[in-house]
């Protein structure tokens, strides 16, 4: 994520919605991008929580079938979240 929202993160225990924050299972994979990487600690049923949220693009949604695609959920940024295959 982008240094200001980690320390946004930090100060206010509130992780901010943006485009560059992702939630990757494989810290390999995730030290490829540029920003801070932080080890979250996921209370259960989190992904199920973020899925009812959830969003897809073109290129996941043979994967999520029952996600409304992003393009169909105006200013989606602003409360979803995207399910991807990044990772």
């Amino acid at each position: 994520m982008p240094l200001p929202d980690a320390q946004f993160l930090q100060i206010t225990n509130t992780l901010k919605a943006s485009n560059e924050t992702f939630i990757i299972p494989s810290l390999a994979y995730a030290s490829v991008y540029i920003g801070v990487t932080m080890e979250m600690k996921l209370r259960l049923g989190t992904i199920t929580g973020l899925y009812s949220i959830g969003v897809t693009d073109q290129s996941s949604a043979k994967y999520f079938p029952r996600l409304p695609s992003v393009s169909s959920v105006q200013d989606w940024k602003q409360s979803n979240a995207i399910f991807d295959l990044k990772g």
